[in-house]
């Protein structure tokens, strides 16, 4: 997230492609305390309506993110993937 954070987009998806949806996720949740009520309980109600499918979507991107850790770590292991850091 610091390479994203620094405008090195290139290395950031070098190191980990899944920053590009952290970092979005953690500025939201950091500025979510600083929302107006009404908005906090709109996007609330959204999001209770979807349930099922936040749940669902999040085990996907969570199987996704092990997956891709996993096999980064085989690869790099082996020698075959040495990140840009």
């Amino acid at each position: 997230m610091r390479n994203l954070a620094h405008g090195e987009f290139g290395l950031a998806f070098n190191y980990h492609p899944f920053g590009y949806l952290v970092l979005p996720y953690v500025v939201v949740a950091a500025s979510h305390v600083l929302w107006p009520e009404r908005l906090r309980a709109r996007v609330h109600e959204g999001m209770s309506r979807r349930r099922s499918l936040i749940y669902r979507a999040g085990g996907v991107v969570l199987g996704l993110f092990l997956t891709f850790g996993i096999v980064r770590f085989v690869l790099a292991f082996c020698g075959v993937w040495v990140p840009l850091a």
